[in-house]
């Protein structure tokens, strides 16, 4: 029980920069079609 305790912060912190990494790559794809349409 002990060992998955240890466990829970860890995948805590990979959700919270799992998703701030998806929002950062949502960003980018957003820009980059942006920058399409204007020419």
């Amino acid at each position: 029980m002990f060992y998955f305790l240890t466990w829970v912060p860890v995948f805590m912190i990979l959700i919270h920069y799992g998703s701030a990494i998806v929002n950062v790559l949502n960003n980018i794809q957003r820009l980059l079609e942006d920058k399409k349409d204007e020419e």
